[in-house]
């Protein structure tokens, strides 16, 4: 890993260099993406969504995010300066070293699109593109289940239907084929975005045969995600698909 971080910084030193003014925290790691002061001050990582407890390498990420961020550091901010829950988007530098970048680097968190906070897009999106080849964190298949990884792809994705996408929740959909020989049992696996809330759970005990398809929807239909309103970000976004064992198996971007 320290590897990985000394190169970061080399390559991306241009991008990651402290801009000022920033704000000099103390602060330590809630999860993977988010820190806590001890006067109750929160901050959220921006351009990045590590897991959610209970998935996969959560503990790890907490733990590293600690570790990168252990003593004070200098938080900045882009374009906006809260979420929802009230805490302040940030992006975390020590040393000189882009935080949120490492961790995307080191596969202890996805690369997300944050429009309009765009500061580091790119960078953390490259950071994820090499973490993924040289599949380190959770693109390490080793890391998160074992034995062989079931030959599902995502092969087709409409993100953008005709019309308003909130009135046409049917035609927004993903595609995906089992490229294999053999059945593939589906109970357990996830359809998912870039975000911490847009999940698809198939049904217990959904088998899919070699060559068959599935489409899942963003409507309220037997294979639809049914939270109401768009999944698919226009403004960019990532399908994953995600075994029964956490593991990512496929892809998708959707265009910016």
């Amino acid at each position: 890993a320290a590897v990985v971080v000394v190169a970061l910084a080399a390559c991306a030193s241009p991008d990651v260099t402290v801009p000022h003014p920033g704000s000099i925290v103390d602060a330590v790691a809630e999860d993977g993406d988010s820190l806590r002061t001890d006067d109750g001050q929160r901050y959220r990582l921006l351009g990045i969504n590590a897991p959610e407890a209970g998935e996969c390498l959560a503990d790890r990420a907490r733990q590293r995010l600690g570790e990168l961020t252990e003593g004070p550091v200098v938080v900045t901010h882009d374009i906006s300066e809260t979420d929802q829950h009230g805490r302040e988007l940030v992006y975390v530098h020590h040393d000189d070293v882009l935080v949120n970048a490492v961790m995307v680097a080191e596969g202890l968190a996805l690369a997300v699109h944050s429009a309009p906070n765009s500061l580091h897009t790119d960078t953390l999106f490259t950071a994820m593109g090499e973490a993924r080849r040289d599949e380190v964190g959770i693109w390490d298949m080793t890391a998160c289940g074992s034995g062989p990884v079931a030959p599902l792809r995502i092969v087709d994705v409409e993100w953008d239907p005709p019309g308003d996408d909130r009135h046409n929740l049917d035609g927004e959909y993903v595609v995906i084929a089992n490229a294999g020989a053999e059945p593939v049992d589906l109970s357990g696996w996830v359809l998912r975005d870039e975000s911490s809330v847009n999940r698809y759970s198939f049904p217990s005990g959904m088998v899919l045969e070699p060559g068959s398809t599935v489409t899942i929807t963003s409507g309220d239909g037997p294979f639809g995600f049914g939270l109401g309103s768009p999944i698919w970000n226009n403004d960019g976004d990532t399908v994953y698909l995600v075994d029964d064992q956490g593991r990512f198996v496929d892809h998708a971007a959707v265009p910016g």
